[in-house]
């Protein structure tokens, strides 16, 4: 995928929907909904990546069994990527937190266990 993610283009992958659904965001007003997969498309366009291949980045196996393994160094450079963008965004420390714990979120409900920063 190129460097072009849009909030359409990620509603349309299994992975938003599943995130949406798992963490009854899709009963959410449309405008929420929106605003949370317009942090994941800006996450994506400054990575270069789309959420699957960072999801591959941390989930291995699974092909045969269904069983992922976590690869910890992947799940590492994953979190501090999500800091390091939050902390580019200009924003106060709450704020910043909130955009981090919004990707994680992401990536928690696509199997990928994650924990951010407090909350302040």
């Amino acid at each position: 995928m190129s460097n072009d993610f849009t909030v359409d283009s990620l509603m349309a992958t299994a992975e938003v929907r599943r995130w949406l659904a798992s963490a009854r965001l899709d009963t959410q007003p449309r405008i929420e909904q929106t605003s949370r997969v317009q942090l994941l498309a800006d996450f994506c366009n400054a990575q270069g990546e789309s959420p699957t291949e960072m999801i591959a980045k941390v989930l291995r196996g699974g092909e045969e069994d269904g069983q992922y393994e976590v690869a910890i160094k992947g799940r590492r450079q994953l979190d501090t990527a999500i800091n390091t963008w939050g902390d580019g965004l200009g924003l106060n420390l709450h704020q910043t937190i909130t955009s981090g714990n919004v990707l994680r979120s992401f990536f928690i409900h696509n199997g990928v266990q994650m924990q951010g920063r407090p909350s302040l």
